[in-house]
């Protein structure tokens, strides 16, 4: 798609990702990116770009995005993963703790 087109050559600019925290669409186009590879049935890549905006910007909404895209995947074991790394950072979010409690429970799904 031309928004994924977009958002990929965001990705791909050297001088964002030289600099990544002086440019915050850096991250929007990130996780936009992961959206647009989900709505079309690219999941792997969603995955995939995900991990990446993690390993780079480490913020919690890349983090939720990530979890969130397992949780509806299917993933249950992967999405638990993710927010347990997310938990480290966030160890009294009492949301991230019963997420993952639910999860584990199959509560949620």
């Amino acid at each position: 798609t031309d928004a994924q087109n977009n958002f990929q050559a965001l990705i791909a600019d050297s001088t964002l990702q030289s600099r990544p925290f002086e440019f915050p669409e850096l991250l929007e186009a990130y996780e936009y990116s992961a959206r647009c590879y989900h709505n079309t049935g690219k999941d792997p890549q969603a995955y995939v770009v995900l991990e990446e905006a993690i390993k780079i910007f480490n913020q919690k909404s890349s983090y939720i995005l990530l979890g969130n895209l397992y949780r509806v995947t299917g993933k249950q074991k992967e999405a638990v993963a993710v927010f347990e790394r997310l938990l480290v950072y966030n160890p009294n979010d009492q949301e991230l703790i019963n997420t993952i409690l639910y999860l584990k429970q199959g509560s949620i799904y």
